[in-house]
């Protein structure tokens, strides 16, 4: 026989949902976008739809940050040394060499 839902289950439920929410909030925030959308894995068949969504969609954060941005761009904090594993042209290494960075 069925029981009404108690107290103790719906503790357990609430649980489960803010774990499936909140790693996505994080995700959606993240990508740029807002972290409501998250709710919307909470709704099924839905769920699936926004996982491609997320999955291959133009991520708004991503757009933001190297939106063309050259990668010696100067910095609002000061002159950045020069990275390990970036290809550097040589009036890049010339400007970091000026700078006593290197």
């Amino acid at each position: 026989m069925l029981r009404s839902i108690g107290l103790p289950e719906l503790f357990v439920l609430l649980l489960l949902l803010g774990a499936i929410a909140l790693p996505f909030w994080k995700i959606f925030e993240k990508a740029g976008f807002p972290g409501i959308m998250s709710l919307t894995m909470l709704v099924p068949l839905l769920n699936v739809l926004m996982l491609f969504f997320l999955a291959f969609s133009e991520w708004p954060a991503l757009r933001s940050s190297s939106g063309g941005a050259h990668h010696n761009s100067p910095s609002p904090i000061g002159p950045q040394r020069p990275q390990r594993g970036v290809v550097y042209t040589d009036s890049e290494l010339a400007e970091f060499k000026r700078q006593g960075l290197m």
